[in-house]
């Protein structure tokens, strides 16, 4: 309500009806805190994604629905995961933990583009990352008020399945060439 320069542990305890000594037993800071509730919010993030994919068997259709359920978990957590992502403390003390996840699932997800849709999976790790990147920048635009989720929706959706397809196309005159 106040921002996070107001929190402290002495009133998070008291708002949480705890002491504040047993709140200092689950978190020895505020900023303890606050990287654990980034976690937290970007593991059920994720959790929705995976949850939301399993529903199809068909890749395309899985990566729609990849973006679609980011996109929706955004528009729901994305004041507090704005709030969590912008304070200096968490964003590095998470940064290299999202690195490292962003970059096993771009290898995933690339080597699968790749065997699927036969490119060459430089080719499919190099879209797969630049494709991420398109998403999650349409989620801080959402995240801000600036576009609707519908809006972003059908623009990233659209953006993502335009360049696959594309993709796909490159790679098949590349090969009746040779």
């Amino acid at each position: 309500e106040e921002g996070l320069s107001a929190l402290s542990m002495k009133r998070l305890a008291r708002e949480a009806g705890l002491t504040a000594p047993r709140a200092y037993h689950y978190f020895p800071d505020v900023d303890q805190l606050l990287i654990e509730m980034g976690r937290r919010e970007l593991r059920a993030v994720r959790a929705a994604q995976v949850d939301r994919i399993e529903t199809s068997q068909r890749p395309a259709e899985r990566l729609a629905l990849s973006t679609s359920t980011y996109l929706r978990e955004v528009a729901e957590r994305g004041v507090l995961l704005q709030v969590l992502l912008n304070a200096p403390v968490v964003r590095a003390a998470l940064r290299r933990e999202q690195r490292q996840i962003r970059a096993r699932n771009t290898q995933m997800l690339g080597a699968r583009f790749s065997q699927s849709r036969n490119v060459p999976e430089d080719f499919a790790l190099a879209a797969t990352s630049i494709l991420t990147s398109v998403v999650l920048r349409t989620g801080r635009i959402l995240a801000r008020g600036r576009l609707s989720l519908a809006a972003a929706e059908i623009l990233a959706n659209d953006v993502v399945e335009s360049c696959n397809r594309r993709l796909v196309r490159e790679a098949a005159d590349g090969q009746s060439a040779s």
